[in-house]
């Protein structure tokens, strides 16, 4: 039933404003209709409906203060003016927060990124050492013999980085 009333009463308002249009002489689209036409329309308009209200005079538009920018009150500020100060932001601390937020979940994005790509080095240089430990481990002669020489040089090799470091 609610709606019922609000789509009745919307079209009551539509209805009135479309009568003051017409009673300040536009018609539909906004064109200015001739006085004759004018009065026949609300002769028409009359036979249809009782009127309830007394007909209004059409307002005017009240005329600009004096000294107001120019004449009509348009134009350009004078020299004096102060400037038009911004409205404040309402949303200015939720939209910094949300900025904030944004560019901390990027840093962290690269962040992961970088340590997952230097993760991958990691183990890849891992996997060559190993690699490359066991080849020589694992190299025998004819006789299935180890080759002893490069198990030495593998010991050299440590050695030698141990004396580097410490």
């Amino acid at each position: 039933m609610k709606g019922k009333h609000k789509l009745i009463h919307n079209s009551k308002i539509k209805r009135s404003y479309a009568k003051l249009l017409e009673r300040e002489g536009y018609g539909e689209g906004g064109v200015k209709i001739s006085d004759a036409e004018l009065q026949e329309i609300e002769q028409q308009s009359k036979r249809r409906e009782p009127t309830r209200q007394a007909p209004q005079p059409p307002r005017e538009r009240p005329a600009a203060a004096p000294g107001k920018f120019g004449p009509g009150g348009k134009g350009k500020k004078p020299e004096g003016a102060a400037p038009k100060s911004a409205k404040p932001n309402p949303f200015k601390k939720a939209m910094e927060e949300a900025q904030r937020i944004r560019e901390e979940r990027e840093r962290e994005i690269k962040e992961r990124l970088r340590a997952k790509e230097d993760a991958d080095r990691a183990r890849k240089k891992a996997h060559k050492k190993r690699h490359r430990m066991s080849t020589v481990m694992n190299k025998a002669n004819e006789r299935g013999q180890p080759n002893m020489r490069g198990r030495i040089n593998l010991l050299l090799d440590k050695l030698q980085a141990e004396s580097k470091r410490g």
